[in-house]
C-alpha cells in the first residue's frame, strides 16, 4: 500500500496532583504538528485532528480522586482531496506519564491510577453500544519496570469540513449525533486504598507529583480492511475501493463504501479471503454506496443513483 502524507495534530495536557485542600491543579495544553502517513488515495488527502483539551477543577487527591479530560476527534479533508469515505480509521493513543523526581512516588502513581478514554459515538449505533470499540482502558507499559499508563486502539471517526472545533463541547458519554467529530472523555481515578489515603498521600510523595497526559492520532498500518472487488478494478483489492466501518450501522459491524460504479460492472466485498454471500453484484443502475456486515453468510447491499 501506498504511504500518503497526512497531518496529525497531537495535544499535550499537564496535571499536577494536588495537595490536600487543594481545590484545583495547575495545567498546560501545549498542541504540536507532526507529519506522519496514512494510506488514502493521494498526497495529503486527510488531516487528523485531535481539538484543545479541556479540563475539570479537580485534580487527584484523598478528597477528589477522578480528574477529567474533554477532547474531540476528527478525520478532515484537505483542499482538492478525492478522499470520497464518510469515516477514516485511526490510531488514538493516550499516555499518563507521572513527573517528578521522586522515583518511589511515580511507581505509586502507577500503582494507584488508573484510566480509561470513553469515544462517543450517536446513541443507538452498534459503536455506541460495544465497549470494545468505543472504551480504551490505560495499562502499564511494562508490568516489571513502568513508566507511564498508556492505551493504543484504532478508533473510527467522521470527517467532517474544514471548521474549527476547538471550544466545542465536547458531550459525552450521551452523544446524539448531529456533529461531524467525536467527542472523547477521558477519566483517570485514583484507588480507595489505605496507601494514598490520609497522611499516605504525602508521605508517598503523591502530593508533589505531577503528571503529563498526551493524546495523538496516528496512521493504525495493521487495521484490516474490507474491499469492494470487480471488473472495474480487475478484481484486486485496491485503496480507491477500500471500505470503511459503518460508524452509524444499528444492527452490528458494518463495512460501507461510498463512491460511484458504473454501469455494466459486477462486484463483490472481500476481507481476508472471505466473500460476500450470493452471486456477484452486477451494475445495472450506477451504485453510489455499498454495504456489508462483515459474513459470508450474507450478500451486500448497494445504494444506486435511480
Amino acid at each position: 500500500m501506498n504511504k500518503k502524507s497526512l497531518i496529525v495534530s497531537g495535544v499535550a495536557a499537564i496535571g499536577v496532583i494536588a495537595a490536600i485542600g487543594t481545590s484545583f491543579a495547575m495545567y498546560k495544553i501545549l498542541p504540536a504538528d507532526q507529519n506522519v502517513n496514512i494510506g488514502v488515495r493521494t498526497d495529503a488527502d486527510i488531516q487528523y485532528k485531535v481539538s484543545t483539551v479541556t479540563k475539570d477543577d479537580t485534580a487527584l487527591s484523598p478528597e477528589d480522586r477522578v480528574d477529567t479530560f474533554n477532547f474531540n476527534i476528527q478525520g478532515r479533508k484537505v483542499a482538492n482531496s478525492l478522499y470520497n469515505q464518510n469515516y477514516v480509521v485511526a490510531n488514538l493513543t493516550i499516555d499518563v506519564t507521572p513527573t517528578g523526581d521522586n522515583a518511589t512516588a511515580k511507581t505509586t502513581f502507577l500503582n494507584y491510577v488508573s484510566g480509561s478514554a470513553v469515544v462517543s459515538y450517536k446513541v443507538g449505533t452498534h459503536f455506541a453500544s460495544n465497549v470494545d470499540l468505543n472504551t480504551f482502558t490505560l495499562d502499564k507499559d511494562d508490568e516489571l519496570n513502568p513508566t507511564k499508563l498508556t492505551v493504543t486502539k484504532p478508533v473510527v471517526m467522521y470527517i467532517g469540513d474544514d471548521t474549527d472545533f476547538d471550544g466545542v463541547s465536547p458531550v459525552s458519554p450521551e452523544y446524539a449525533g448531529g456533529a461531524d467529530y467525536n467527542p472523547v472523555a477521558l477519566t483517570l481515578n485514583l484507588a480507595d486504598d489505605d496507601a494514598v489515603n490520609g497522611k499516605n498521600f504525602i508521605t508517598s510523595g503523591l502530593a508533589e507529583l505531577g503528571y503529563q497526559v498526551d493524546i495523538s492520532l496516528t496512521e493504525d498500518t495493521d487495521y484490516s480492511y474490507a474491499y469492494i472487488v470487480g471488473t472495474m478494478n480487475n478484481w484486486q483489492s485496491v485503496e480507491e475501493y477500500r471500505m470503511v466501518p459503518n460508524i452509524e450501522a444499528t444492527e452490528g459491524f458494518e463495512w460501507c463504501w461510498f463512491g460511484t460504479i458504473d454501469t455494466g460492472n459486477s462486484f463483490k466485498c472481500l476481507k481476508d479471503g472471505t466473500w460476500s454471500g450470493g452471486n456477484n453484484y452486477e451494475v445495472t443502475n450506477t451504485v453510489t454506496s455499498v454495504y456489508w456486515n462483515d459474513s459470508s453468510d450474507a450478500g451486500l447491499s448497494a445504494v444506486t443513483s435511480e
